[in-house]
């Protein structure tokens, strides 16, 4: 055994940088338990906004599967998560969506810009959804195109509001061609 021959001040300095070692690791462990509480506290606070905003929130991968759809997007859809999940995000667009929605992800994955566009999802149900959709490309810690992640706001009602003031305008302009004709009469 080598300790044997160590003089007791050799044994005493030796003792004294472990307990050194020993308050750098605590201290270590300390800020690292921090660390860990604070991104546990962001990632609780990210997930409530995602989860409870009124907004559609989707991510898919660079094949264009869902790897993630919140709350409201299934409310929106009709689907669970779990339907939508590892499926193609082409299997809730309307069919005369699909082709366009498709070159849009395209060209995100290539690393283009897409505007914001406005497409119609497929309830379960049947039904159709209007929705506004911004979506962005996510890219991986090389730069590498990793998929893309989405806001979709659903625009039913502002599509009503549209069709009843389309409606209105007809009507003024039929009433102002009677009144101008001269056979509209009070």
């Amino acid at each position: 055994m080598g300790d044997t021959t160590k003089t007791r001040q050799q044994l005493i300095d030796e003792i004294a940088l472990l307990r050194r070692r020993i308050k750098r690791l605590e201290k270590s462990e300390l800020q690292r338990s921090k660390a860990e509480d604070a991104l546990r506290e962001s990632e609780e606070k990210y997930r409530n906004l995602v989860e409870s905003t009124l907004d559609l929130i989707f991510v898919v991968n660079e094949q264009g599967t869902y790897t993630y759809v919140n709350p409201r997007f299934e409310i929106v859809t009709g689907y669970a998560a779990p339907e939508l999940v590892g499926n193609p995000f082409t299997d809730v667009v309307a069919p005369e969506y699909i082709e366009s929605t498709i070159e849009r992800f395209k060209r995100g994955i290539r690393g283009q810009d897409t505007p914001p566009y406005e497409a119609e999802l497929l309830h379960k149900n049947g039904d159709r959804v209007p929705v506004e959709f911004l979506v962005t490309t996510q890219y991986d810690g090389t730069g590498r195109a990793a998929g893309r992640f989405g806001i979709g706001r659903d625009i039913t009602e502002r599509r009503k509001a549209d069709d009843a003031l389309r409606q209105i305008a007809a009507d003024l302009a039929k009433a102002q061609a009677l009144a101008h004709d001269g056979s509209w009469r009070y």
